[in-house]
């Protein structure tokens, strides 16, 4: 069924069912002797205008007892909305009628001349609907057959710009993995890769001291008394509310791994938070010129080998681990994968091996800031130049040995990596401008995490005065170990775990289950 919406001018949603675009269209099962069928109901755009790729262009669909409504924000030509899922017909209903209206939603409080160039202002739009189905009951989805579902496949292969181009209801795919299998992850500006998982057990305050009465620049205490008594930032104490008993959490599908489980990034407790993470801290409190106070575990000096021998777990990881603790073990650990890798690539890439003062760049210095070629392959450095040819399993953190990791995580938990980053449209040392990538916004395209840089698990260099590791903002950057930015911990959802409801929309992200076999697997 092709869609043709042609004079769509901005109106007050009360006066929609009047003037919105009105569609109505009948699915029928066919008459081959089938008993059942089970069908996802999707729009597919064909052409849309710059003008139409927001919250304001919306969507209402009716089969008379439900109702399913959106918006196209972010979406570009080539790309799919999922309107309903799991629709079924049978013998007895072997017909549904579904009216889907379209229409420009008018606001009285936000600028709109993005979409207004006079009160004569149209715009157009084409698409048609699809129905996707098979014969039979409807069969359980996992989340990773979800996201297959619900976008269009593309690919990338320029990393030496940053991508915030509108891509909402698109995946991409690459095969730069451990094993040559084929993952796929979200990149640019993308609105449809929201999970909602867990519920906070208890409150959590902390007191923020500013630099002066004017800076943004802050620190984080137990105490109002602790900050108001410190020697510096103790300017406007005031207490600040990372989260209360019965929040839920919400977290960003990154992409899926190669054991097939899914990765997410944490996002908060609502999708227009501005404090998208989970405290701040130092990456370690070991800040001197030490080249093993990189890793997200160490071991001793003297070597890049006996760095990597990881019988001590730095301050970020530490910090993780206490939060996962008290917040996700109980009831959520059984969903998540214990396979699943999460690089902390330690070979070097640039310069030689020292614990003095002379510098040396890591391995992710060479891919992303020289030659703009991320990997999901940990230790990928077998191109370029680099010196180290062998993916070092010591740098593959991991909570079980049975996939390939290093199986030193306690938990199943740690952070997003650098070429992950770079994957989903940062590039480093070049600041974004709106509308951004997704990793550093929310829902309502500001940041998440304000003007405060952000942790990734991916060393950068060792220089005289420390050694640094990325981190991002609207840019892939790095800061010294000792340096305090915030905390966004990265887990991923096992492959057999089951979706439960939604499209990965903000005001409707992924649910899921998981079941007593895929409790018990690894990954």
């Amino acid at each position: 069924s092709v869609i043709n919406a042609i004079g769509l001018a901005p109106i007050y949603d009360s006066t929609k069912d009047i003037k919105a675009q009105k569609n109505t269209f009948t699915v029928t099962m066919g008459t081959l002797g089938i008993s059942s069928a089970c069908y996802n109901l999707y729009l597919e755009i064909d052409s849309i205008g710059t003008n139409l790729q927001n919250k304001y262009f919306k969507y209402e669909l009716s089969d008379g007892t439900n109702t399913y409504t959106g918006n196209f924000d972010g979406r570009t030509d080539g790309s799919k909305i999922l309107l309903s899922r799991n629709e079924t017909l049978n013998s007895t209903t072997n017909s549904k009628t579904y009216t889907l209206k379209l229409w420009l939603s008018y606001s009285e409080t936000e600028d709109q001349t993005f979409i207004l160039t006079g009160e004569e202002a149209t715009r157009t739009f084409q698409g048609h609907l699809r129905a996707s189905g098979v014969t039979g009951s409807c069969p359980e989805l996992t989340l990773a057959e979800a996201i297959l579902q619900d976008n269009a496949v593309s690919t990338r292969t320029d990393f030496s710009v940053t991508n915030t181009a509108n891509t909402t209801g698109t995946i991409y795919s690459t095969t730069a993995t451990e094993d040559g299998s084929t993952v796929y992850y979200y990149s640019g500006n993308t609105a449809n890769n929201w999970v909602k998982l867990g519920t906070y057990t208890n409150n959590y305050t902390v007191y923020r001291g500013y630099y002066s009465t004017t800076s943004d620049s802050y620190k984080e205490y137990s105490t109002l008394e602790e900050c108001n008594s410190a020697s510096d930032y103790n300017y406007n104490c005031s207490e600040y509310i990372y989260w209360n008993l019965g929040d839920d959490i919400y977290w960003r599908i990154i992409r899926t791994n190669e054991d097939g489980s899914v990765r997410l990034l944490y996002a908060g407790t609502s999708p227009d938070t501005t404090n998208g993470h989970i405290g701040i801290s130092v990456y370690s409190t070991n800040a001197d010129t030490d080249p093993m106070y990189i890793g997200y575990m160490y071991g001793s000096s003297g070597s890049l080998t006996n760095n990597r021998t990881n019988e001590n777990s730095n301050t970020i990881k530490t910090y993780i681990d206490n939060w996962y603790q008290s917040n996700l073990l109980t009831n959520y650990d059984k969903y998540i994968s214990k396979t699943a890798i999460y690089c902390n690539d330690r070979s070097i890439g640039s310069g030689t091996y020292n614990t003095g003062m002379g510098r040396f760049y890591y391995g992710a210095y060479t891919r992303l800031q020289a030659n703009k070629t991320p990997t999901y392959k940990c230790g990928g450095n077998t191109t370029g130049g680099l010196f180290e040819s062998t993916q070092a399993v010591e740098d593959k953190f991991s909570a079980s040995t049975e996939g390939g990791g290093n199986g030193q995580l306690q938990y199943g938990v740690a952070l997003m990596t650098a070429d992950e980053v770079a994957f989903a449209g940062g590039v480093y040392q070049t600041s974004m401008s709106s509308p951004y990538a997704w990793y550093y916004t929310n829902s309502e395209r500001g940041s998440i995490t304000g003007s405060t840089y952000w942790w990734t698990m991916t060393p950068y260099i060792k220089q005289g005065i420390g050694s640094n590791v990325h981190s991002a903002n609207s840019d892939l950057s790095n800061g010294l170990v000792g340096l305090s930015n915030a905390i966004r911990p990265s887990v991923s959802l096992k492959s057999c775990i089951n979706l439960s409801s939604g499209n990965g929309t903000p005001n409707n992200p992924y649910t899921v289950s998981v079941s007593d076999t895929c409790a018990s697997t690894e990954n």
